[in-house]
């Protein structure tokens, strides 16, 4: 996107005038989603077209909703509220409101988005979400500087902590209100650590750098920001950061397609010592302990051990969370993990007639055209799974084959300068009848990053059309 204000390429949506992530001649950024409070609860008290609060009875607003069903039925329903929020359900004689994060208080995303694409520092970074119109997500920044910024954003509400507010509280009382919002001062973020990276993998920002704990978190219990664990991704990727004081650009691209099955190496040294105490004789279950034994836990298209370990996670799937470290088993847990491999060489065998399975002949994309367009299905065999850093989803599996659905979409490599210079991998599920759709495909399996062009002179040479867009409204 080209401007008078300024130059920007990044990721945006349907309708939306702007970018969520952006790159323009002075910042990169990227962001995940975190999980902040945004919600609260309340016990109402209602009694015809009115409620109680505070010992006296107030009247509901009311607002009908239209909703438009795909043949074109309209479908009204009148809505109430309380200054908490809209009435949703029962409890007994009393309703429940759910009073969102931004009820109260307009946000405007696409005037942060603008000020992001206008950046010209991290500093201009963290003073656009400070303006607290982004409710959520972990953001992190470089500037042509060499400055390095993390914010764990939220716009979090400031409450009584005597209450519990993972249940809906008295909404009948003026000691549930909400008593304002946390500053950019007490919202988790760092600028510059020591250890000169940052990384954000859906996980609490205490994970985003090391030490651990170097962002500080100073928040009440009820905001959860700081409870959850260090995922997989995240411990493998602070781990490819931390011993590699030199990072180039194509070391970069390599651990944006990093196939490490941080989970494998956890649980699979716990499931070969169930293994010892097999005393069958099935060939099978003793080829594919040697196939796992010999495995180096990397979820490539060859690995033979990814094949077996996903059938058999899926087979046992007992193991709850993300653990951080090898994993020891009782005797009747171990009884069921040989039993839970006995069972997948029999699935095996019925779809393939062999445990050596290949994990790229079953882990695939799968790209379908519309109807009428010629060429049939094309699928496409893929590395990763089962949260690598190459993040790969199977949710559809049908006759042996896992069809990939979601995970990394989009991965993109900055490296800001004098020319910028940016990569990146798309697979083309969202324009699947284009004619690039395959060539996407092809450079999305075979991880091939592509060079996307930053200067609009550069860009006007590859387009097929440009389309001028007129907007007013923000400065």
């Amino acid at each position: 996107m080209e401007s008078p204000s300024f130059s920007v390429i990044g990721t945006s949506s349907p309708g939306f005038p702007g970018f969520w992530g952006s790159t323009n001649r002075y910042v990169a950024g990227a962001g995940t989603a975190n999980h902040p409070d945004t919600y609260d609860s309340y016990l109402e008290e209602v009694d015809g077209d009115r409620y109680k609060y505070e010992g006296s009875w107030h009247p509901l607003r009311e607002r009908e909703e239209v909703f438009k069903t795909s043949d074109g039925i309209e479908i009204r329903s009148t809505i109430q509220y309380t200054h908490h929020g809209p009435l949703l359900l029962k409890d007994g004689k009393r309703y429940i409101s759910v009073r969102p994060v931004g009820n109260d208080k307009i946000h405007s995303v696409i005037t942060a988005a603008l000020k992001r694409m206008r950046a010209k520092s991290v500093d201009d970074i963290k003073e656009s979400l400070g303006d607290l119109q982004m409710q959520t997500g972990n953001i992190v920044a470089g500037d042509v500087d060499g400055n390095i910024l993390y914010v764990y954003n939220m716009v979090q509400p400031i409450k009584d902590e005597s209450l519990n507010w993972d249940k809906p509280v008295d909404g009948t009382k003026a000691k549930t209100e909400w008593s304002g919002y946390f500053g950019m001062d007490r919202i988790p973020h760092i600028k510059n650590p020591s250890s000169g990276w940052l990384q954000t993998t859906n996980d609490a920002p205490r994970f985003a750098t090391l030490p651990v704990d170097a962002v500080k978190v100073d928040f009440p219990d009820y905001t959860h920001a700081n409870k959850e664990q260090q995922g997989l991704r995240g411990q493998r990727i602070v781990h490819l950061l931390d011993k590699d004081d030199s990072i180039t650009l194509e070391e970069m691209k390599g651990y944006a397609m990093d196939t490490y099955v941080q989970m494998a190496k956890y649980v699979v040294p716990g499931l070969l010592k169930a293994l010892d105490g097999y005393t069958g004789t099935d060939q099978d279950v003793i080829d594919a302990r040697e196939i796992l034994q010999e495995w180096d836990y990397f979820a490539d298209k060859d690995s033979k051990g990814m094949t077996i370990f996903w059938y058999w996670w899926k087979e046992y799937g007992v193991i709850k969370g993300d653990p951080s470290s090898i994993l020891l088993f009782t005797a009747d847990e171990e009884k069921e993990m040989r039993s839970a491999l006995e069972r997948v060489v029999e699935t095996m065998n019925d779809y393939y007639g062999t445990v050596e399975k290949k994990w790229g002949d079953i882990h695939v994309l799968d790209h379908r055209p519309s109807v009428g367009l010629s060429g049939g299905d094309r699928k496409w065999s893929l590395n990763g799974g089962l949260t690598t850093l190459l993040l790969r989803n199977t949710e559809r599996f049908e006759e042996g084959i896992g069809y990939v659905s979601s995970g990394s979409s989009r991965v993109s490599i900055v490296e800001l300068g004098d020319p910028i210079r940016v990569y990146s991998i798309m697979a083309s599920h969202n324009d699947r009848d284009s004619k690039y759709a395959e060539a996407s495909d092809i450079r999305y399996g075979n991880e091939e990053f592509k060079e996307i062009f930053f200067e609009k002179e550069d860009v006007l040479t590859v387009v097929d059309k440009t389309v001028e867009l007129s907007y007013t409204g923000y400065e």
